[in-house]
């Protein structure tokens, strides 16, 4: 199944294809930027987890909506480039978030 994540030059939401390694080339659709697939992945955030299915769903059509995990995909040192990228961009959103409380106040408006 696939999902969307953003591309890391013009953050825009893309399609992350199915089946494709972490070591793949891919190029944005929206801004023809090329990069290995692995860096959409590493900046991809954390995937649902399947706690049930429906009583009439059988075991074949339980399937997983994580992404496919290749073996360079699982990697210690790609599994803490992920966690590193996330954390950046938890970062960065707690930083813009409060930012925007700010500019918001500075223009007149309750927060």
């Amino acid at each position: 199944m696939s999902f969307t994540s953003s591309c890391p030059q013009c953050h825009q939401q893309v399609t992350v294809p199915d089946g494709a390694g972490a070591d793949a080339r891919v190029r944005c659709p929206l801004c023809d930027a090329e990069y290995p697939l692995g860096e959409v992945l590493a900046l991809a955030p954390p995937a649902l987890i399947v706690v049930g299915v429906a009583a009439e769903a059988t075991a074949a059509e339980a399937v997983s909506v994580e992404p496919p995990v290749g073996p360079a995909e699982a990697t210690p040192e790609a599994i803490e480039a992920k966690d590193a990228a996330l954390a950046e961009f938890e970062a960065e959103e707690a930083a813009s978030a409060g930012g925007r409380s700010r500019s918001r106040r500075g223009r007149g408006r309750p927060p």
